[in-house]
């Protein structure tokens, strides 16, 4: 979730303003437009009237003591990224762009009550079952029970500072959908124009509209519009999230409600008076969307693992008989914002004998392998739960009494070329006629060969224990890791190396593969030989969006169930 405006400063109770237009007024809030960069882009500003009462901390206590279970779940699935008291500032926020929601502060984007008013538990419901699509925020829909997401609901509640924290709102009305037909959708499209949508959004939907490089939310942090031709918002992704979008605005940014044209009963020329103004809008809207990959499942999801006797398939990832398992399309979402990434991958999984295989596949339209100085390399993780129980999303979770510890598998195609070459690609391979270091001590060449023919003494990485330099580690496209939270992986020794993987990309498509026992061999490896159902998720990296570590993008948690 992204996060909204940190509350002024209240002890004024006047204030002098100009430039500015009214456009609002609620419960003892003004809000004001200001004009930013740009012939049409807005920022807004909220200018508190009146103190707001807050709870006392006797009652914030009795509150806590009543929602222990609902801040377990918090604290292991939420507090990363928003924070032990909700404020948004988990360990995690500096890693995210949009920022985490502060649930202190009381606003909520996508919700389905107008302008400040709180939103409905359905609301917080829709957002933890689904996720936010374009950004970090994951789903819980098949992860957390219903009870456990009605209990985390009302914990979130609760963090509200608001006047408004225990009161009920009313949604806004959705009529039945009509029929889209090219007669509703050219009425959208003059409604479109008329209500002044290009600016921002553009003349064909795509975000690109002259105003849309100034646009700020209230927090002054760059907010693109949407961009229709990709069919991903972030309020939802059915034609009713849509029309609630429009008719309530997104609060906080600059995407106001059509609640004011609505009311006022403005009429379009060509736009019938009987039609639905919003629906014909929704119905243009979605006729922009162009045909891309596939939708994926955003959390719980079931990948099943059958039995396979085709070894050929656990060392070719487009042999064809990978083709007859049946895939499940994961959604993938950014963790630091962009205009287009991948929307899903395609998981498919078998289990040959003894060993699990795993088949994932990506669309990119380019090959990245190099890891040098401005280039980063394609990649593709798997992460997985040592037991039933849920870890944390951001790569398990650093508790001191009891640590929650992920196994991670990942694939880089520049190790998968080192691999297919036999050596690594140093400056040598990659740059010719580049000035290139001499080690006199060096066996062999003085400028090539492979790096068991230096002295480590020399090389300080391999010399001090690197992993990432370790001679037995060049030949392996997969390292398989271990984790407790962010910032704390760690790779295994190569002794210790029991993933097998080959990546290979073919008509704009990447297919890797991971093959492994299924007993687990070591401390830190999932044992999918006892364990019924595995949590899995997955994270992809498009070198050609330069991505790297954190900036990636994420699936959130699945289930892998393993056929006996």
């Amino acid at each position: 979730m992204s996060s909204e405006h940190s509350n002024p400063p209240r002890d004024s109770q006047s204030v002098v303003l100009s430039g500015l237009t009214l456009i609002g007024l609620a419960a003892g809030v003004v809000y004001l437009a200001a004009a930013s960069s740009g012939p049409h882009a807005r920022s807004f500003v909220e200018v508190r009237m009146m103190d707001e009462p807050v709870l006392g901390d006797g009652a914030r206590a009795e509150a806590a003591a009543s929602f222990a279970p609902a801040a377990e779940i918090f604290a292991t699935h939420c507090a990363t990224c928003h924070g032990t008291t909700g404020k948004g500032d988990g360990p995690a926020s500096y890693l995210l762009f949009p920022k985490p929601r502060d649930f202190t502060a009381g606003v909520y984007r996508f919700k389905s009550t107008y302008d400040q008013a709180p939103p409905t538990k359905a609301d917080l419901e829709r957002n933890i079952r689904n996720g936010i699509a374009r950004t970090a925020m994951p789903a819980f829909n098949g992860i957390l029970s219903d009870a456990e997401i009605a209990s985390l609901i009302d914990y979130v509640l609760s963090l509200n500072t608001k006047p408004w924290a225990n009161e009920a709102a009313e949604p806004v009305t959705i009529p039945p959908r009509p029929q889209f037909n090219a007669g509703l959708i050219e009425q959208g499209q003059r409604i479109f124009v008329a209500m002044g949508c290009v600016p921002c959004h553009g003349e064909t939907g795509r975000g690109d509209g002259p105003s849309a490089q100034g646009l700020l939310d209230a927090d002054d942090y760059p907010l693109p519009p949407a961009d229709f031709t990709t069919g991903v918002f972030k309020a939802g992704r059915t034609p009713e999230d849509l029309y609630r979008t429009i008719l309530v605005g997104v609060p906080g940014t600059p995407m106001p409600s059509f609640q004011a044209a609505m009311n006022a009963n403005i009429q379009v020329e060509g736009v019938s008076r009987d039609t639905d103004m919003v629906w014909a809008m929704v119905a243009y809207l979605q006729s922009l969307i162009e045909p891309r990959e596939r939708e994926g499942v955003v959390a719980g999801a079931t990948i099943s693992a059958g039995a396979s006797r085709n070894a050929k398939m656990l060392a070719d990832p487009f042999d064809s008989s990978w083709n007859a398992v049946e895939p499940v399309a994961v959604a993938l979402q950014p963790l630091w914002q962009r205009r287009h990434s991948t929307r899903s991958a395609e998981v498919r999984a078998v289990r040959f004998g003894e060993r699990i295989a795993f088949c994932v596949e990506w669309a990119d339209e380019t090959v990245n392998g190099s890891e040098t100085l401005g280039s980063a390399t394609d990649s593709v993780g798997l992460m997985f739960g040592l037991t039933a129980e849920i870890p944390t999303l951001t790569m398990g979770l650093a508790q001191p009494d009891a640590p929650s510890v992920v196994n991670l598998w990942q694939w880089k195609a520049s190790r998968q070329i080192d691999a297919d070459a036999g050596e690594r690609q140093d400056i040598d391979v990659l740059s010719e006629d580049q000035p290139v270091d001499m080690y006199p001590f060096k066996k062999g060449s003085l400028v090539a060969g492979p790096l068991t023919e230096h002295d480590p003494t020399f090389v300080s990485a391999w010399g001090v224990g690197n992993p990432q330099s370790d001679p037995n580690l060049m030949k392996r496209p997969v390292l398989c890791m271990n984790a407790a939270g962010f910032g704390s992986t760690t790779i295994a020794p190569s002794d210790d190396q029991n993933v097998d993987g080959v990546g290979r990309w073919r008509d704009g498509m990447w297919r890797v593969v991971f093959v492994r026992d299924l007993h687990a061999h070591h401390e830190g490896d999932v044992d999918f030989a006892t364990m019924q159902r595995v949590p899995v998720a997955f994270a992809v990296w498009d070198g050609a969006a330069m991505d790297r570590n954190g900036t990636k993008l994420i699936s959130g948690w699945h289930w892998l169930e393993i056929g006996r």
